[in-house]
């Protein structure tokens, strides 16, 4: 897939070069991978041993749910079952989405029961299932208002008896993705260190340094693959609920010009209204490849998912 410069991020908030945004996803520094893909007795506690963490933070951290996953055939697929890829196991009067004529990417299924009992957040529903899917061939990024409808998030409150497992339709690029099954953890999650939450609690600079170095020894224990429900997202680029607030608007935020537009001031107080609501990332395994080794983000506004209106989901993709 070629990312040309007009597809990076340019931020106002950070101080990055003009060539460090155009190398962000064309020539990628490797990520440290985790020694292990299993959580340990550290990562359940929720604290990297022997780094301080700033105590003005403790009120940012919030509870998710981490999707550990691995390869299984379709056919030992439960009904209704919380997967990544595969097929979806829709109602029969749900037409598969498709934008621009072309039917979109199946990415994953949640069972809100099952989920609603392992992190009884209360945020999501507490029955029925979510359905998300993306336009895996094109993959847009988000930063433009135009790429609304090259995903989508579907929510039906049905019982299992009504849900039947869907052949891929014709037309579908790429083909269905491996599937994979998912075990539901528990964990903490914590901002990221340049997001808009973090700036406003303002940290002093030993205590930013100190909370970069915890979310540096932290990530090196939790595992490779971070794919997440609810919580903070974990962010490869920097902040995202600006970006999704000014782009959902009708502002495109590919360049510099987005964050400077007039309009920006009487939408911006809008960012803290969104949060993350599925976080996926790339996976050899499942055959997915977002940008380059990148993940991408469904946000949703807290309003809509307490009203249960999942129409207006605003999708990221974010790269190394």
């Amino acid at each position: 897939m070629s990312i040309g410069l007009h597809r990076m991020r340019f931020r106002v908030a950070l101080s990055i070069s003009v060539l460090g945004a155009a190398l962000g996803c064309d020539e990628p520094s490797k990520p440290e991978l985790a020694p292990s893909r299993h959580a340990g007795s550290i990562i359940r506690a929720g604290r990297p041993k022997r780094a301080a963490f700033p105590e003005k933070l403790e009120q940012l951290v919030e509870d998710s749910l981490r999707l550990d996953t691995r390869s299984a055939a379709a056919r030992s697929m439960t009904v209704g079952a919380t997967r990544i890829g595969g097929l979806p196991d829709l109602p029969l009067d749900e037409p598969w989405p498709v934008h621009a004529g072309r039917p979109l990417a199946f990415i994953a299924q949640l069972r809100l029961d099952e989920i609603s009992k392992t992190l009884p957040s209360r945020e999501l529903p507490e029955r029925g299932y979510l359905f998300f899917f993306y336009d895996a061939s094109e993959q847009p990024w988000g930063y433009s208002a135009k790429d609304r409808g090259s995903w989508r998030v579907v929510y039906r409150d049905v019982p299992v008896a009504r849900l039947r497992p869907r052949a891929a339709p014709r037309g579908l690029e790429p083909a269905p993705f491996p599937p994979q099954l998912v075990r539901l953890e528990t964990e903490r999650s914590y901002p990221d260190p340049d997001s808009h939450v973090v700036e406003l609690v303002g940290l002093g600079a030993r205590e930013d340094k100190e909370y970069r170095n915890f979310l540096e020894q932290l990530d090196k224990q939790r595992p490779e693959l971070k794919n997440r429900v609810l919580g903070h997202p974990d962010a490869i680029q920097g902040d995202m609920q600006l970006e999704c607030q000014l782009t959902s608007n009708g502002i495109d935020t590919g360049d510099q010009a987005g964050y400077l537009d007039p309009r920006r001031k009487q939408l911006e107080p809008g960012a803290a209204d969104w949060r993350l609501l599925l976080q996926i990332d790339s996976n050899d395994d499942a055959e997915m490849s977002f940008g380059d080794a990148g993940r991408i983000y469904y946000f949703i506004r807290r309003q809509d998912l307490r009203a249960k209106n999942f129409d207006n989901v605003w999708l990221i993709l974010q790269c190394y």
